[in-house]
């Protein structure tokens, strides 16, 4: 009884089993022709993100401030302890881009970490001087939403 039961249900099985169509020969390729284009492919894609990544960063550096990339190709912000400034800054200090029209952001030689000095600030509620920093923490942070934003969207030219 347990045999027959089997066989009843591999016969069911055995034909519900829809057989594989025919291959056309449409569908075959060869795989030097395939790598050939799947590395064409590599290429357009890699040349394309360099241009878009290149119009980005002129643009970034044309609108806000200059910056030099990271050795590694990344945009890499961090700085050393603030002076000269005229109130306690911290992690939570809020960046307003209008101010950064006219900052420098440049690489100190000695030490590879990034310097932000500003020429001049305008529209802050406090008095400020050529002295004046900005937290590099905070900086860090709005730059990289800011370099997420940017390139979610398509950059035009």
């Amino acid at each position: 009884l347990l045999k027959k039961l089997e066989n009843r249900v591999i016969k069911k099985l055995r034909q519900k089993e829809t057989p594989p169509a025919p291959l056309d020969l449409k569908d075959t390729v060869k795989l030097s022709t395939l790598k050939e284009e799947l590395s064409q492919f590599k290429s357009t894609l890699l040349t394309e993100f360099q241009e878009r990544e290149s119009r980005l960063l002129t643009r970034l550096q044309s609108e806000y401030f200059t910056l030099k990339p990271d050795s590694d190709g990344g945009i890499d912000f961090q700085g050393h302890v603030l002076k000269n400034v005229g109130l306690p800054l911290n992690n939570m200090d809020a960046i307003n881009f209008n101010f950064l029209k006219g900052a420098t952001i440049t690489r100190n030689p000695q030490t590879s970490m990034f310097d932000c000095n500003f020429e001049k600030l305008t529209r802050v509620g406090t008095p400020v001087d050529n002295f004046d920093a900005v937290n590099l923490q905070t900086l860090k942070v709005e730059l990289e939403h800011l370099y997420t934003t940017l390139t979610a969207v398509p950059v035009i030219a």
